[in-house]
Formats: structure tokens, sequence, C-alpha cells
């Protein structure tokens, strides 16, 4: 699950947990996450595993409009990897979505890491 952080009519700010990807850039396969998610023309109790990336979550889950500058990765404007949490910014309007892109590719956006290491 993600925590939506800051919305407006432009953009989102989520928060992506660990262990869920961006999008999928390509068909991946079902199951890798063990998330339930119902297949369109299923019954209602009918469930699959699913391999649930942000982008669908926040538009099928959600119903959220999102950006479609970029097809493949709606909304996307920068990534995080599946095995990072963190704060991530999605454009809901192709302006938006072409100005930050813009602000990431000229390293505009300032970014902040930080490593959570357990005590020994």
């Amino acid at each position: 699950d993600f925590n939506i952080l800051r919305e407006d009519d432009d953009v989102i700010v989520v928060s992506k947990p660990s262990g869920m990807v961006c999008y999928h850039q390509h068909k991946t396969t079902a199951g890798k996450v063990g998330r339930k998610k119902r297949k369109k023309g299923s019954k209602k109790n009918e469930a699959v595993d699913a391999d649930i990336s942000l982008v669908d979550a926040l538009v099928e889950d959600v119903n959220l409009r999102l950006s479609t500058l970029n097809p493949h990765a709606a909304g996307i404007v920068h990534r995080i990897d599946r095995g990072t949490s963190g704060c991530i910014a999605l454009a809901k309007t192709d302006e938006m979505h072409a100005l930050l892109v813009a602000e990431f590719f000229t390293r505009g956006a300032k970014k902040t890491y930080e490593a959570l290491v357990p005590a020994l």
C-alpha cells in the first residue's frame, strides 16, 4: 500500500513502499508480489495473483487520471527501484509531465537519500 502525501490539479506525490514497481515496462508474470486483483470480466469474488505497479494502483484502484504523455508509464517523471521505498511525484497533466521531466533531466530537482541501518 502507498500513501498520498500531496495532491493538486497537476501533480500527486505518493510514498511508494518497498516491493512495488513504479510501472510495468512489459507485462510481467502474475503473482510476483502476491496481491490479489480481480481480472476484468471476472466474477466479483474471483481474484488472481498479480504484480501491481504504483501506476496500476493509482489508475485502477484509486481511479486517478494521470498524464498520458508517456503511454507506457502514465504520469511517471522519475522512478524508484522495486526494492526501495520513498516519495515519487507523478504528473496528472501533460503540461506538468513535460515540466517535471525537464527538471529531473537537467538536475533541477533536488533529491535526498537516507538509509536506515539496524544497530549491531
